[in-house]
């Protein structure tokens, strides 16, 4: 290693004259302090250096024998000379720059006018450097452990090259500066070896202790790169170590040098900084301040979204949860989804708590095939607000049908369940003071909890059981309901006699309104309660107002609850897209109370022809009520109130209207019509004939209906609310002496077979007489083809549109027999009835 190192200065070209930053050294040469060893480094040797430090801190500094050979690639002619103390002869020139006193200590400083390579050279070590870490190939390589960490322990060992004679140095004050310098090194080590790992800390303190004997003072270069006493035999001859090793990259020109700026500024791009240095050496706190942050801009645009969710965004979202099928033939855009409007943030709070935060109720769908038919449903969306808000439930169109798994599983929509069992109870028991109207409540309460967390399909063999159960607690309750009740119930309640109707009447009220959500109408409640008070007056029958308030509360309860907890399968049937619904089953909480107006009862008067129909609902002035029902459904919804087969709630669940004049009044037709539909469905009158006497039957029928239906009583438009129930009453009298008559059920139709006329023309026959309705074929043939249009083909048809059919030709077979009921119908309107 000395032959090389004294073989460089032979090789160069001697110096006429030494240059000004020579003469510059000199002047600073015996001005460096013990507690800045980096003084009179340039700012990049400094962070070069912090950088050579914490990658030996961290164990991850590799150097090989290619290094040297990387950072010589440029040949570099100008540098500085380290704090090791050689002694130069005055300069003729002095400085003509005082501001050197931090300048590098230097001894023979080049030229300023020669080619700069220091900044090319360092950002080259640099990057052999970053490769060495993240190759993590230390073994492999050698670690140049014994090299310097300080520049100007490198600058003790080796001088600069200069174009003259090497300059001698002073034994003396050689001595004195290694000592110093090698005291820092020291240090520096012993600090740095508790960061590293034991095998590298062992070789650490073995360098540190060679340290000395390799700063003596030198004009070779090489030596600060390849210098180690663990690797000496990598430099194979000392004549290639000098040409490939010339200069250090550590240390770079002073930062005075005008030359030197533009190199400076480009070195330090690849430097890093003290805040990444500072991440270097505490990697895990990096980390957390980097994940805590990210945390925090996650929050901002979480927060961001929730005021800002545009529609656009809003039907991703949905997409995103809502499976393929329903994604089908949706029109986005009429929905209002494919806009860049920003969502109320009502609208999009509520939609976060649904769909984002209902992940256990939002699972994937059973597969089954056919299932966008249940698309229709959902179609009737407006908005997310109208989806997700809690209002009362319009008539809608609804059939039920029969899914197939991918295992054939067979399955029942629960939606499709939860309505059917819920509309078909309730109109079974249209007697509301009766206990069976509650016990179905709450039975349809258990049987959602029995569904669990099912979102859309309910096992076929679980419905049956549970329709099976239905009817057993059916015929319990219905004979607890028919006996009178015992002292113990009259004892429970008790706490709901009152002496005085008004304040007894309040206090129910105020007990209503903790039971209602706060949307409900409160008039609504008042007019229920004081309307069922007049007309059961509680000195003929107190229990019954406790009666009524234990239903309307396990009403309130499921309907609230279930509507709240179960959203998603409720709020899609709000609406029909269906112009004039089969069937207008609605959920039977606190029925509405319409009030009559001058203004629609000669809209009525038109509609049934007495006057000029009006073709306009614009020039209608209605109640808010009604106004809102023809605006959503035209005013073709009164077309429908005069048909037999617009089944009003099936049985029993009339709105009456209050008059101005006071009281309260059904429309005739609609009064009708739910009249041949208890008379069909409740009491199976025309199913209980027999040819014997069934014209008897049938003329004394008729006879009740034209004493109650006639213009001289003033009910041929309006029937007064106590008039109709005193006719159901009769009619009801009447057909209970007629024996049940056994007849052949309907055989269930077959899931996805068409259902034809020739299927149904059998049925038709079994159970409707020819004998007691001789027009029969004609009416089954009108009233097949209104249900075959709204049903969309016989491939949908179910078992509920068979008992349908049957019923509604029926009662039109009687109505055509008799000559004045049929007037009454062609006088209030249009009407499927055939001659």
């Amino acid at each position: 290693m000395e032959d090389s190192s004294t073989s460089r200065p032979k090789e160069e070209k001697p110096s006429e004259a030494p240059s000004k930053d020579a003469a510059k050294a000199t002047t600073s040469e015996d001005t460096p302090e013990d507690d800045e060893p980096l003084i009179g480094f340039s700012e990049e040797a400094k962070a070069f250096q912090k950088r050579l430090e914490d990658a030996e801190r961290s164990g991850a500094l590799i150097l090989s024998e290619d290094a040297p050979k990387k950072a010589s690639a440029t040949p570099q002619t100008e540098a500085t000379s380290g704090d090791a103390p050689k002694e130069e002869e005055p300069s003729e020139v002095l400085p003509e720059n005082t501001e050197s006193k931090e300048a590098t200590p230097s001894e023979d400083s080049p030229k300023d006018d020669e080619p700069l390579g220091l900044c090319e050279e360092a950002e080259a070590l640099e990057k052999r450097l970053e490769e060495a870490i993240l190759s993590g190939a230390l073994s492999k390589m050698g670690l140049a452990e014994d090299a310097p960490k300080d520049p100007s322990e490198a600058l003790s060992k080796e001088a600069p090259p200069s174009e003259g004679p090497s300059k001698e140095t002073k034994p003396s004050e050689t001595v004195s500066k290694e000592a110093t310098q090698n005291q820092k090194v020291a240090l520096r080590k012993a600090k740095s070896l508790e960061a590293m790992p034991s095998e590298y800390a062992s070789k650490e303190a073995t360098s540190s202790e060679d340290a000395p004997k390799e700063a003596e003072p030198s004009s070779d270069l090489s030596k600060e790169a390849t210098a180690s006493e663990d690797a000496p035999e990598k430099a194979t001859s000392s004549e290639e170590v000098p040409k490939e090793a010339e200069p250090s990259a550590s240390v770079p020109k002073d930062t005075k040098s005008k030359k030197g700026a533009p190199r400076k500024a480009k070195s330090l791009e690849a430097i890093p900084s003290k805040d990444a240095a500072k991440k270097e050496e505490h990697p895990e706190d990096s980390d957390s301040e980097e994940s805590i942050e990210a945390v925090r801009e996650v929050d901002i645009c979480d927060r961001r979204a929730e005021k800002c969710l545009t529609a656009r965004a809003l039907k991703r979202i949905l997409m995103f949860y809502i499976k393929p099928e329903f994604q089908e033939n949706v029109n986005w855009q009429m929905l209002g989804f494919d806009g860049d409007t920003i969502l109320s943030d009502e609208a999009v709070v509520e939609l976060i708590s649904q769909f984002l935060n209902s992940d256990r109720k939002l699972r994937r769908y059973e597969e089954a095939p056919k299932f966008p038919q249940i698309l229709e449903h959902y179609r009737a969306f407006q908005s997310s607000n109208l989806y997700f808000g809690i209002d009362d439930l319009d008539p809608y169109n609804h059939t039920v049908y029969r899914y197939l798994g991918n295992d054939g599983t067979p399955f029942w929509a629960k939606q499709d369940f939860l309505v059917k069992m819920q509309s078909d109870l309730f109109a079974m028991f249209p007697d509301m003071k009766k206990p069976c109207r509650q016990y179905a409540t709450i039975f349809l309460k258990s049987i959602e909890k029995s569904l669990g967390d099912t979102l859309e399909y309910f096992n076929e063999q679980r419905f049956s059981k549970n329709v099976r159960d239905i009817y057993e607690i059916m015929e319990e309750h219905v004979y607890f309901a028919d006996r009178p009740l015992d002292e113990k119930r009259k004892n429970q309640i008790k706490g709901h006699y009152y002496d005085k109707e008004e304040t007894d009447l309040q206090f129910v009220i105020d007990s209503f309104k903790t039971l209602f959500p706060a949307e409900y109408d409160d008039d609504a409640l008042i007019r229920c309660l004081s309307e069922f008070c007049a007309e059961t007056p509680p000195e003929k029958d107190p229990w019954n107002y406790a009666d009524v308030f234990f239903v309307c509360r396990v009403l309130s309860d499921y309907f609230c609850d279930m509507t709240k907890n179960y959203p998603h399968i409720f709020k899609p049937y709000c609406q029909t897209t269906c112009p004039k619904p089969l069937y207008l089953r609605v959920f039977n909480y606190n029925q509405l109370r319409l009030v009559m107006t001058d203004e629609l009862t000669d809209v009525i008067n038109q509609k049934l022809g007495t006057n000029e129909a009006s073709k306009s609902s614009e020039k209608y002035s209605l109640t808010i009520e009604l106004g809102e029902i023809l605006e959503k459904y035209g005013s073709n919804y009164l077309d429908g109130i005069d048909l037999l087969f617009s089944t009003i709630d099936r049985a029993g669940n009339l709105k009456p209207l209050r008059m101005l004049a006071g009281g309260f009044s059904y429309p005739s037709t609609m009064a009708f019509v739910d009249l041949m539909q208890r008379t069909t469905l409740c009491w199976k009158l025309f199913q209980k004939l027999n040819k014997n006497n069934a014209k008897k039957v049938l003329n004394k029928f008729a006879g009740l209906i034209k004493t109650t239906f006639n213009k001289k009583e003033n009910c041929f438009t309006f029937i007064k609310r106590s008039a109709y129930e005193k006719f159901s009453k009769d009619v009801e009298k009447f057909c209970k002496p007629f024996k049940n008559v056994p007849t052949e059920e309907i055989p269930d139709l077959e899931p996805n077979k068409p259902v034809f006329k020739k299927h149904l023309t059998p049925i038709v026959n079994k159970l409707i007489s020819k004998n007691i309705f001789p027009n029969r074929d004609e009416q089954f043939d009108a009233v097949f083809q209104v249900i075959l249009r709204i049903t969309q083909g016989p491939k949908n048809w179910r078992n509920s549109h068979v008992f349908d059919l049957i019923d509604q030709v029926q009662c039109m077979c009687f109505v055509m027999q008799y000559k004045d009921i049929y007037e009454f119908f062609l006088a209030h309107g249009d009407s499927i009835i055939k001659k």
